[in-house]
C-alpha cells in the first residue's frame, strides 16, 4: 500500500449524486482508498489504511464510516494467507451502477489532498466539479434542486473552493432616443444600457459559475462505460420482455360465468375464465378466484 499522493481523482457524476442522497462522507473514504491502491491490487489492509489517515480521519469516524459503507462503496473481507481484515473497494462501474448513472459524462477533476482534511472543504471542491467549464448562466433555484444544497449553503462553498463568478447581460433591442425611459424601465427586469451605436434594452441572466480545477485522463470513465453500457443493455432487455409480457397480458378479456353452468370450466372451484391473446398462439389460462356474486 502506497502513500496518499498530493491530488486525487474525482468524478462528477459521482459528486453530484452523492451530494443529492447526502453520501459525501462515504464518498471521500473511497477516493482515498482508491488513490492508496494506485496499482488496483483491489484489497487493502484495514489497520495499514486506518494508520495512514489517521491525520484526516479520527478512529471513531473511520470505524463508523466502514460500517456504513459496507456492502456498497466497499466490502470488508478475511485475507486467506493473513487471516487480517481487509478492504476491498468496489470499482467505478459498480459504484455509478448503485448511484443509478448510466453513463459518465463529465471528464474526471483533480482535487488537491488538503481538500480531503475538513468535510466542510470536501463538499465544497465536489460542489466545485458539478459545473461545466463551458460557463452558462444557471440559476440558484436550479442549482438547489440539482444539488439538494441550499442558497445559504452554496454561497459558504463557493467561498471555500477557488471558484469564478460570472455576471451575464443578455442585450435587446436598440432603444429610440426619443422613446419615453420611464415606460421602457417599467417593464419586469428590463434596464437600459448605453453602448456603441446608442441605448440598449438590456436584462439580467443567472450568473456562471465555474470552479478552477485541472481534469485528469478518462481512461478508467471510458472502461467504467463499457461496463455500463453492457449492464444497461441487460437491464434494457429484462425492461423490454417485461413491457412486452405486459403488452400481451394488457389484451386479456374476463368472462364471468358461473362455475356449475359453464361447461368448459371444471368443477373445483374454478370461477374465471381469462382470455389471453399471444402473438405465437391462442391460449386459455384459468386462474383460481373467489366465486363473483350473482343477482
Amino acid at each position: 500500500m502506497s502513500n496518499l499522493p498530493k491530488r486525487i481523482k474525482t468524478y462528477p457524476d459521482l459528486n453530484l449524486a452523492a451530494l443529492k442522497q447526502h453520501k459525501h462522507k462515504q464518498l471521500r473514504l473511497w477516493y482515498l482508498l482508491k488513490a492508496l491502491d494506485p496499482q488496483g491490487s483491489g484489497e487493502l489492509p484495514k489497520e495499514e489504511v486506518q494508520k495512514t489517515l489517521e491525520g484526516i480521519l479520527r478512529y471513531e469516524s473511520f470505524r463508523t464510516l466502514l460500517i456504513a459503507g459496507t456492502g456498497t462503496f466497499w466490502d470488508i473481507v478475511i485475507g486467506q494467507k493473513s487471516k487480517q481484515e481487509l478492504i476491498r473497494p468496489a470499482g467505478l462501474a459498480k459504484l455509478a451502477a448503485i448511484f443509478e448513472i448510466r453513463e459518465l459524462k463529465d471528464p474526471p477533476k483533480v482535487l488537491p489532498l488538503h481538500a480531503f482534511g475538513k468535510l466542510h472543504r470536501f463538499k465544497a471542491y465536489i460542489y466545485g466539479t458539478c459545473f461545466d467549464s463551458d460557463r452558462k448562466p444557471i440559476s440558484r433555484a436550479l442549482i438547489q434542486k440539482e444539488t439538494n444544497l441550499s442558497v445559504p449553503t452554496q454561497l459558504s462553498y463557493e467561498k471555500t473552493a477557488p471558484f469564478k463568478k460570472t455576471k451575464n447581460i443578455r442585450f435587446g433591442n436598440q432603444v429610440k432616443w426619443e422613446t419615453e425611459l420611464e415606460e421602457v424601465q417599467k417593464e419586469n427586469g428590463y434596464f437600459l444600457t448605453q453602448s456603441e451605436g446608442g441605448l440598449y434594452l438590456c436584462k439580467r441572466m443567472p450568473n456562471s459559475y465555474f470552479c478552477d480545477l485541472p481534469q485528469s485522463s478518462i481512461g478508467s470513465m471510458r472502461r467504467a462505460n463499457s461496463q455500463l453500457q453492457a449492464w444497461n443493455r441487460l437491464q434494457d432487455g429484462a425492461s423490454r420482455h417485461k413491457r412486452a409480457e405486459t403488452k400481451r397480458q394488457g389484451s386479456k378479456k374476463k368472462v364471468y360465468v358461473r362455475a356449475e353452468s359453464y361447461k368448459g370450466v371444471p368443477k373445483g372451484g374454478y370461477s374465471e375464465v381469462q382470455l389471453w391473446w399471444d402473438p405465437l398462439w391462442f391460449e386459455y389460462r384459468r386462474a383460481m378466484l373467489n366465486p363473483p356474486k350473482f343477482s
